[in-house]
């Protein structure tokens, strides 16, 4: 009887030792990122940041974003805005030909119309939270940088950034979703899992070629959607219907290293015209916008059902072929104010 009591204490003891050794990591993994979690409004002041790190979770069947993913995404966005962060890396799954996070994550932002295609690059090895910040560190050769997550798993991120040599800072999104009770209790063995990853510091399942972040990030997009005709240098609508038709003419063009934008309305018996400058940015935006897509899917999608009238609508590229199609008045519009904001 003494020595089964024996062998019970030592058994209890030893799962004592072991269940204080599971969540005393964690909580040091946790705490020792608690001063590199910031708010937007202090993200905005960082200097000399190489690029906003956006981790995957899931994408649906249809391509589009989890609830999770979009208030990353959305988060994102936020801080591109109000910083000068020059760069975004998406980083998440891509391991089946049918499944592709990052994709989703690239075309959301370029829907938000700020950033340039160019600034958006694609980690498609990112399966773990460890192998996207090895991969953002070895492949994309990232120094500095700004993770984007959920607030309870920001202390894992940054701890692994801290023990891979990159300064990273982390803004969370509150995790407000069915299940995070599983999630809160996962994450303490994901952080006793990579704090011994960080240990060891084994290579990710894929490393590749070096990818400057400071380049052009169109290089990762392995279904590049840039338009072999070149950019766009304007868009027509000729307008019929009524009494008289009318056109209306929108055009971009470089003139002596300034930008301009100029709008004409064209009808019967008279002309309009004004020109506008435009900074860099806008204009990169307007010339490289996929103005045909958009507009197949914003007319098909955004506005069936309403009693919408469509107009012929010619796209102008800057080799001199010319594309047709149709486009409602208010998709125009929109796509122009969006551009130009």
């Amino acid at each position: 009887m003494k020595k089964f009591l024996k062998f019970m204490f030592i058994i209890l003891l030893v799962l004592a030792v072991l269940i204080a050794g599971v969540f005393g990591i964690s909580a040091l993994v946790n705490r020792s990122a608690a001063d590199r979690i910031l708010t937007v409004e202090e993200a905005a002041g960082l200097l000399d940041v190489d690029c906003i790190l956006v981790l995957g979770c899931g994408v649906y069947e249809d391509g589009s974003p989890t609830p999770m993913l979009r208030d990353r995404l959305e988060l994102a966005e936020k801080v591109y805005e109000s910083s000068n962060v020059p760069k975004f890396l998406m980083s998440g799954d891509h391991g089946k030909i049918n499944y592709n996070e990052v994709r989703t994550m690239r075309l959301y932002i370029l829907d938000k119309g700020e950033a340039l295609s160019e600034d958006i690059f694609m980690d498609h090895a990112g399966f773990s939270t460890y192998e996207s910040i090895y991969r953002a560190r070895d492949v994309f050769g990232v120094k500095k940088m700004i993770i984007i997550t959920q607030t309870y798993h920001l202390g894992r991120a940054l701890y692994i950034a801290k023990r891979l040599g990159v300064e990273a800072y982390g803004v969370g999104c509150e995790d407000t979703y069915a299940g995070n009770d599983y999630r809160s209790l996962r994450e303490i063995f994901a952080r006793d899992k990579d704090f011994l990853k960080c240990i060891f510091k084994p290579k990710p399942t894929y490393l590749g070629d070096a990818i400057d972040i400071k380049g052009d990030g169109n290089v990762t997009d392995d279904e590049n959607v840039s338009n072999p005709n070149g950019a766009v240098v304007g868009i027509s609508i000729h307008m019929t219907g009524s009494e008289q038709g009318f056109n209306k003419y929108y055009r971009v063009f470089e003139e002596d290293g300034k930008y301009i934008f100029v709008y004409k309305d064209e009808y019967s018996d008279s002309v309009g015209e004004q020109h506008f400058e435009l900074d860099e940015r806008s204009y990169r935006k307007i010339v490289t916008y996929d103005y045909a897509k958009v507009i197949e899917d914003f007319d098909e999608s955004m506005l069936e059902g309403d009693d919408i009238t469509y107009y012929d609508t010619t796209i102008v590229y800057e080799n001199g072929k010319e594309e047709t199609t149709q486009a409602s008045m208010f998709c125009i519009t929109y796509m122009l104010e969006k551009l130009m904001r």
